[in-house]
């Protein structure tokens, strides 16, 4: 073999090994690379729950309302009965779809969860009107600060201890008696058969007996 055949034979042997020997690395290198792991999906979003619509405050209407025949204290039977109110007028019948004219003193004292309570006589018209309520102090002394400084006339018709007036329209008599009790009770009665407050006096002691004391 000449020198120039054994030369080109050992460049071609240098070349396949050499060629093997980067195949070989490539192939290394390729199987060590770990594959790329997918994206993990986003979590998906959640809405927040809506807020619960807040309830609503009704209102209860207290005037228009028929008043209440009985209270903490007593019905309008216990505290007049019937006995009593005929000594006032036997033609007088009770009402029980009776209202407190608004802006009167027996509608004030129903606003307080009192009780209001009406008689009426058929045949002659006469009426008979009763409301009794226990307010809060402040304003129990407010009502009968206003009655004592003009709105009313003092009275002493029944008995001491007890505060009472005649409520005056235009300076005149109405047969609207107003009376307020060491207990606190504010206690209103009318009528057109009160001509005087002294007229009044059996069916304001009644009321004042059958409430009670404390």
């Amino acid at each position: 073999m000449s020198n120039r055949t054994l030369h080109l034979s050992r460049l071609r042997l240098g070349v396949v090994v050499a060629t093997a020997a980067a195949v070989f690395a490539l192939s290394g290198c390729a199987g060590d690379a770990q594959p790329a792991e997918p994206d993990a999906p986003a979590p998906a979003a959640t809405e927040a729950p809506a807020p619960e619509p807040s309830p609503t405050e009704t209102a209860t209407a207290s005037g228009g309302s028929a008043a209440p025949s009985s209270a903490s204290f007593g019905s309008c039977d216990t505290l007049l009965p019937a006995e009593v109110v005929a000594t006032l007028d036997a033609g007088l019948a009770a009402d029980a779809s009776f209202t407190p004219a608004t802006g009167s003193y027996a509608a004030e004292i129903v606003s307080y969860g009192g009780i209001g309570c009406s008689w009426t006589d058929a045949s002659t018209g006469n009426t008979l009107t009763l409301a009794v309520a226990q307010p809060p102090t402040d304003d129990l002394t407010t009502a009968e600060t206003a009655l004592g400084g003009g709105a009313g006339t003092a009275t002493d018709a029944f008995g001491s201890g007890i505060q009472a007036y005649t409520a005056n329209g235009g300076g005149t008599f109405t047969g609207d008696i107003e009376v307020f009790t060491p207990a606190g009770y504010w206690v209103s009665t009318v009528s057109p058969l009160f001509t005087s407050a002294e007229a009044a006096q059996p069916i304001v002691s009644a009321v004042l007996q059958a409430l009670p004391a404390g």
